[in-house]
């Protein structure tokens, strides 16, 4: 008789730590981290995926900068070109302000495409100011959780500083990549 006390004893313990261990799955949900939340902004959800695009673009100009390959940066400044124009498009008549500087952009743009220089150097002058207005749009679009860094270095273009964004908090400069590729700092993020 002992024994089997002994045994039920043990089973009913086994039983209560086995129930215990068990979460119900609304606890086991609200535990799990929650997934990063999607980029917005104050444009309707075309308009955001625009300025996502041109956004992109702008980062593939930044790193054909930095491989210094200036036929990579005439293909990326006119996919540039094509964003900002599909961007104002959409736009329509609405928010001049932001037209406003996706003309700049676009005029640039061309500037960096019609600027023959394989050093690079001039094309990277017309860049800092395409990627002033793209951060400029961004800003006034209220762009949120897209994980845009705008970087600085204070050695560019003889010591007066130059802007660039990224999308990743690592650094590197599309203006001194074969000197000082990770010159500079995270100033803002959007």
């Amino acid at each position: 008789m002992r024994f089997l006390k002994f045994v039920i004893l043990a089973v009913t313990i086994g039983m209560v730590s086995c129930n215990d261990q068990q979460q119900p799955a609304a606890t086991v949900k609200a535990e799990q981290p929650a997934a990063p939340a999607a980029p917005s902004s104050n444009l309707d959800q075309r308009g955001t995926d625009n300025l996502l695009s041109l956004i992109s673009s702008y980062y593939e100009l930044k790193d054909a900068l930095v491989a210094t390959d200036a036929q990579k940066a005439d293909v990326a400044a006119s996919h540039v070109l094509s964003a900002a124009e599909t961007m104002r498009h959409e736009l329509g008549n609405t928010n001049e302000p932001i037209r406003a500087k996706l003309d700049t952009v676009m005029t640039q743009s061309e500037g960096i495409v019609n600027t023959k220089d394989e050093t690079c150097d001039k094309k990277r002058a017309i860049f800092e100011q395409v990627g002033d207005q793209v951060f400029a749009i961004a800003q006034q679009a209220g762009l949120k959780n897209a994980r845009v860094y705008r970087q600085f270095c204070p050695m560019a273009f003889d010591d007066k500083g130059a802007h660039w964004m990224s999308h990743e908090e690592e650094i590197r400069n599309p203006y001194l990549p074969k000197t000082m590729l990770h010159c500079g700092e995270v100033q803002d993020s959007l």
